[in-house]
């Protein structure tokens, strides 16, 4: 069986424009590709650089409750004040006392 020539040139022909679309949109599909990887990984870049300004500010939040928890720790409430100036309070008359009955002695 033998093929007319340019039936075979034709399909030839037809196969290798094909062929010249596919190797072209496989471009344009590797373009884009490239096209979103650049995005994304500026979109990465821009993340990695939030989450590191968070860290950075969650680290100086934790520092300020420590600092605020110590400064609680040490602060007296005003019923501990309270308490404090009344006991010094008695102490002071025990001393009054103490000093009267010395000067009553002598």
């Amino acid at each position: 069986m033998e093929r007319n020539p340019d039936i075979a040139f034709e399909s030839l022909e037809n196969n290798i424009n094909n062929l010249i679309s596919k190797y072209e949109q496989a471009v344009q599909e590797r373009n884009l590709l490239k096209e979103e990887i650049e995005r994304l990984e500026k979109k990465m870049l821009y993340y990695e650089t939030e989450l590191k300004k968070s860290n950075l500010k969650n680290r100086d939040l934790e520092e300020e409750i420590n600092k605020l928890n110590l400064l609680i720790a040490f602060t007296a409430s005003a019923e501990d004040k309270k308490n404090a100036k009344a006991a010094i309070a008695g102490i002071i008359k025990k001393i009054d006392k103490c000093i009267a009955l010395i000067n009553n002695e002598r």
